[in-house]
């Protein structure tokens, strides 16, 4: 039963919880924007896994060597999937299909929702017993992780549809490919040290690091389009 509880958790908090943000703020959904979300996280899990493999290949055979790259191959990683999903919302927005930045965060968080849960569907059922903080930690993760999508996607479309400035495009887009990077990194190297389990104590340092990196992404948001002057935004 725990597993059931985690699933609806995950997909409420991750999901849920957005939508209805966003759909009170504008009134309608951007069905466009959605799916070219989950296109782009697609584009993401077929392009961006090779190109992490990088490194491995390089040193294949060559444990030792590998593992001497220490906190360079975590960072590594961390840099490409920042720097490459920042980068397909980027193009993405400079698109005609895109008329809302935060739908198109949106699309790109619910698409990873949807895996998460799937995951948990598959190899979580035979949780049981979980303190309820526990439950609750993969669904909070999932909501910091999507409105990052939604406020990243927001900003870039700004930059891109109102500004129109190259230099606050690649300003913009340098900066919150660098938060990104810093949020995985972290992610990565909580995983490393603590394993997959984390105890309660480190899972809430984690999750409170990140929700300052999210907290400063969309405060960033607010400041640089001159806190929400247009709702069509």
């Amino acid at each position: 039963m725990d597993f059931i509880v985690l699933i609806i958790l995950t997909a409420t908090l991750g999901a849920g919880a957005p939508f209805v943000f966003l759909y009170y703020r504008y009134r309608k959904i951007y069905f466009i924007e959605v799916l070219l979300g989950l296109a782009l996280l697609f584009l993401t899990i077929v392009v961006q896994p090779i190109i992490q493999l990088v490194p491995i290949i390089v040193y294949s055979g060559k444990e030792q060597a590998l593992q001497a790259l220490g906190v360079l191959l975590p960072l590594y990683l961390a840099l490409v999937s920042g720097f490459f999903q920042e980068g397909v919302k980027t193009l993405a927005s400079k698109t005609e299909f895109v008329n809302n930045g935060f739908w198109l965060g949106y699309g790109f968080g619910f698409g990873e929702v949807l895996l998460v849960v799937l995951t948990q569907a598959l190899y979580s059922s035979s949780i049981t017993n979980y303190p309820l903080p526990t439950l609750i930690a993969p669904g909070y993760e999932r909501l910091l992780v999507t409105v990052y999508h939604m406020f990243s996607a927001n900003t870039l479309y700004i930059a891109i549809k109102m500004r129109k400035k190259s230099l606050d495009i690649v300003v913009v887009y340098l900066l919150l490919s660098t938060i990104h990077t810093l949020m995985n990194f972290i992610a990565i190297e909580y995983t490393l040290i603590q394993g997959t389990m984390f105890a309660i104590e480190e899972m809430y340092r984690l999750y409170a690091l990140l929700t300052v990196f999210v907290a400063f992404t969309i405060l960033f948001r607010i400041v640089y389009s001159g806190v929400f002057v247009r709702r069509s935004i």
